[in-house]
């Protein structure tokens, strides 16, 4: 029988622009997970990573992922977002 492989790291597990300049990635790694601000770079950086970020340990993902879920549903609820807003 035949394991799956597991795609190799680093995966860009989502992006999206939020700006014309900007790009927000969430990239997953062996042991991390990093959050940044990407911005347009030159032809040979298409994307550079700038500063703004946030890199946690894997272990923190769960907390975070229902820490942003909670947020979104009461953004949700107080209708301070649209649905369909930025993804």
């Amino acid at each position: 029988m035949n394991a799956a492989k597991a795609p190799a790291l680093p995966i860009v597990a989502a992006q999206w622009q939020r700006s014309e300049r900007e790009t927000i990635r969430v990239k997953l790694d062996y042991d991390v997970i990093d959050v940044r601000c990407f911005f347009v770079g030159d032809a040979e950086e298409p994307l550079r990573p700038g500063r703004v970020g946030i890199t946690l340990p894997l272990a923190h993902l769960p907390a975070m992922a229902a820490g942003l879920a909670k947020a979104l549903a009461e953004a949700r609820r107080r209708r301070l977002i649209r649905e369909g807003e930025h993804g």
